[in-house]
């Protein structure tokens, strides 16, 4: 290695180097697979369900991937060491995963039709676009503009139902205390 003594205390050094390419890395794994048996053709439908341990400092997102009852695959992933822990957020990252997932399965089906038991976390993945600038500054938005921003590219359509789980028991009953 040569070296140029520069100022009488510091020395700076260099060594050819030779370009080489690198090898093309690999697509990611979106998370941990617990289990796939699924057949790679034809439409598919999705679930994602997220979860927080606030204490813990740990949000949890699982996603399962099937063609029917037979015919799917499971993942799951942790998030931890974040400053924005939410079961908003959790929820986001299980719709976001879930069509990395497929992306990273090769897949291009028709459709995907996925479905969440946050409503807020639907109505997010849904959106089009983001209308106003100040939309921006909302909670969770670099997760939501990860979706928006996926779903530009991908070749098929997607579309996220509304499932009906436990934190909506108050809702249901409220609703039908006012009938």
């Amino acid at each position: 290695i040569s070296s140029v003594t520069i100022d009488k205390n510091q020395v700076w050094t260099m060594k050819r180097f030779k370009r080489q390419t690198q090898p093309e890395p690999g697509k990611p794994v979106p998370g941990r697979i617990l289990f796939d048996n699924l057949n790679r053709k034809g439409n598919i439908k999705g679930a994602s369900d997220g979860s927080l341990l606030r204490d813990d400092g740990i949000m949890t997102a699982g996603w399962l991937i099937a063609n029917n009852e037979d015919e799917k695959t499971a993942a799951i992933f942790a998030v931890t060491n974040i400053n924005s822990l939410s079961s908003y957020r959790a929820e986001l990252e299980g719709t976001f995963r879930l069509l990395k997932h497929i992306d990273y399965l090769g897949m291009s089906p028709d459709e995907v039709i996925h479905w969440c038991d946050n409503e807020a976390a639907v109505n997010a993945t849904n959106q089009q676009s983001i209308h106003t600038p100040g939309d921006m500054l909302s909670p969770d938005m670099d997760i939501i503009l990860a979706i928006l921003h996926h779903k530009r590219k991908l070749s098929y359509t997607t579309q996220c139902k509304h499932v009906l789980a436990h934190q909506d028991t108050k809702k249901r009953k409220s609703k039908e205390e006012k009938d």
